[in-house]
This record gives structure tokens, C-alpha cells and sequence, in this order.
């Protein structure tokens, strides 16, 4: 590093801080220091990274470097009503702690949702990286000064920015879904989902669910339900028209309105959940939530292992496989005995 410096003509913690991208260094310099650097051969050792993690582990909680997660909801805590979005909490959380971090949660509401302001007060606070968790509807430009920050984003609600995100594989885990349902015995497979959920995962639920339709016999298709406004009287007037014998929806209540209307599940109709877990009694897809948010929190710290801050030129996502859930919603189909029942209507 001294020969950098020597060569640079600057100060060594200079050259340090230059190679680690530190935005106190202007960027001309911080590039002409990583010029110098490839010329004369400069490797940062990974040996020290590593340490550097042991270290990190060692200390205290409470002084250990600090990964920001940051929300935006309404209320404070209104991303615990989704359990997806929990669970995503609690990956980052474990991922963290193995990586010697601390996350802490920021809420955009104590800023008055002020993204500016908020990028001020962490860069203030020293706080290096930040995963960016998913955004409500409608999606909110987030902008930071990015500089000073290792990024990625969970999901894709964040599409605004180029950043690295992590993300269930939507487009698999449906293929997965409608495999295991046909495998079940399922013929005439029901897709209901709000538009914004449509939109939050890039369309690839719907994608997915035309590629298996296309595969299908006339008499086999149900046309998908993906309404503006999801509500229960369009939703039991679709069921009518289509007659699926299965339905995967996103929506919780979807199971509530079918037994409200009197249909049992799965004798009259069967159901699955695209965000269920092992231990629920809904059939469906583990999206892999906490595994996700792992994988999110793997990209900060690589960024910071690597001294890279600001967005990159070249935005890297990482997918994660959904798993299907066995569940009592949607069992082998001849093991059921259907009882022709229909719905209420009244």
C-alpha cells in the first residue's frame, strides 16, 4: 500500500480509504488510486476479510457494525401483517448476526417517509449497508444519496433503482405449484390474484400460469381472476362462470369467502396457498422468505467486504427456489369425496 501511496502521491490512510471506496475521498482520486493499484499488481487479501469477519463476531452486540433495514409502510410495523414480509425480518436478522452485523430496523414514517433525510441521518450514523425491504403499493421512488451505502433490495418493488435484490423465484414456483396439483389429479386449476400482486412480482405468476395453460385441453382451462380491485362478490361470480376444481390465490381471504359462501374446502373446491409454510394446513408454495432475506444480506456484506458502495453498473439478482407444501387444502384428489354442493349465493 505504501507504493501506492508513493506513487499516488497521497497520505496512506489516504490510498486505505480510496481503496475501500470511501466516499469522504473524491471519486477521481478514488479512481486514479485503483489505476495505480491494478499497475502495481495490488490484491486485497482475503485472509484479512476474513479476520475482519471474526473480529466483527467477537464484539459486543451493541458495537458490532450496524445493516440497516429499512420500510416504508404506512404504519411502522404494517409489513408485520403479511407473514412472507416477517419472515423476511427474521432472515435478515439470523444472516446478520452469522455475519457479525447488527440490523436495526428504520422506519421511513419517523422522517415524515423523507428518503433524503433518512439517507442523512444513517450515513450519520456510520451505517454502511442497507436492505431495502419490500415496498407498498404504490411504489414510492426510493432516493438516497446511494454513494455512501452497500445496497439490495428484497423483491422487486424497488425496480426504480438499479441495486442488487434478492427475490423468490415467482415464475419456478408457480411451474412447481401447478406440477404438484396436476400430479395431485387436479385438471382445472384456478389462478386468483389482486393486480398489484400481479405487478409486485413482475408478472411472473401470470407468465407462468399461460405457459401451462397453453399445454392444456380446451376443457381444462380456467381463465385467471386478476381483477383491479379484489372483492368477494366479483370473485364468487368468477368461481360460477369457471368452476375450477383447485384454486391458488395469494390473498388469505380467498379461503375465508369460499367457506363463507358454503363451499367446503377441499370437498367442494380444493385451495393453495403461494405463501404458505411447513406447518400450515394450507397446500401450497414456501416462498423461502428467510432464505431470501439471507441472500440479500450476503450481497450487502460482499459489497462491504469488497469496499463497493453506490449502485452498481451492473445489478445482480439472486432467486430463490419456492418448495412446495403437502397440506390437508388440497389432498389427492380421488381420496375426496365431492359433494356437488353449491355455494350460497344469498
Amino acid at each position: 500500500m505504501q507504493d501506492i501511496a508513493d506513487r499516488a502521491q497521497l497520505a496512506r490512510c489516504t490510498v486505505s480509504r480510496a481503496l475501500r471506496n470511501h466516499p469522504a475521498v473524491t471519486k477521481e482520486t478514488r479512481e486514479r488510486v485503483h489505476a495505480i493499484a491494478r499497475q502495481l499488481g495490488y490484491r486485497p487479501n482475503p485472509l484479512v476479510t476474513a479476520l475482519m469477519s471474526r473480529v466483527r463476531k467477537a464484539l459486543p452486540k451493541e458495537t458490532q457494525p450496524i445493516i440497516a433495514y429499512l420500510t416504508a409502510f404506512p404504519q411502522r410495523y404494517g409489513w408485520k401483517a403479511y407473514f412472507s414480509l416477517s419472515e423476511f425480518f427474521e432472515g435478515a436478522l439470523r444472516r446478520c448476526e452469522t455475519n457479525g452485523f447488527r440490523l436495526e430496523h428504520f422506519w421511513l414514517g419517523d422522517v415524515d417517509m423523507n428518503w433524503t433525510r433518512m439517507g442523512e441521518i444513517l450515513h450519520a450514523r456510520g451505517i454502511p449497508g442497507i436492505i431495502l425491504a419490500p415496498l407498498p403499493y404504490p411504489y414510492p421512488e426510493p432516493l438516497l444519496p446511494w454513494e455512501h451505502f452497500a445496497v439490495a433490495a428484497l423483491g422487486h418493488t424497488t425496480r426504480a433503482i438499479p441495486s442488487h435484490r434478492a427475490t423468490n423465484n415467482q415464475f419456478f414456483s408457480l411451474q412447481i405449484a401447478l406440477e404438484r396439483l396436476t400430479a395431485l389429479g387436479y385438471r382445472r386449476v384456478g389462478l386468483v390474484l389482486h393486480n398489484v400482486e400481479d405487478i409486485r412480482v413482475m408478472h411472473n405468476f401470470r407468465g407462468a400460469f399461460s405457459v401451462y395453460q397453453s399445454k392444456l385441453k380446451p376443457q381444462e382451462k380456467v381463465k385467471p381472476h386478476l381483477p383491479l380491485r379484489l372483492n368477494k362478490d366479483d370473485f364468487l361470480a368468477w368461481y360460477l362462470r369457471e368452476m375450477p376444481d383447485v384454486i391458488l390465490a395469494l390473498e388469505p381471504k380467498i379461503k375465508i369467502w369460499l367457506k363463507e359462501a358454503g363451499l367446503r374446502i377441499p370437498t367442494d373446491v380444493a385451495y393453495a396457498f403461494l405463501a404458505t409454510h411447513p406447518g400450515s394446513s394450507n397446500a401450497g408454495m414456501d416462498p423461502q422468505s428467510q432464505h431470501v432475506a439471507a441472500a440479500a444480506v450476503d450481497l450487502v456484506v460482499s459489497q462491504l467486504h469488497r469496499n463497493e458502495f453506490g449502485l452498481p453498473q451492473t445489478p445482480k439478482t439472486v432467486s430463490i427456489d419456492g418448495v412446495w407444501v403437502d397440506g390437508a387444502t388440497a389432498p389427492l384428489k380421488h381420496s375426496v369425496p365431492r359433494s356437488g354442493n353449491l355455494l350460497r349465493t344469498g
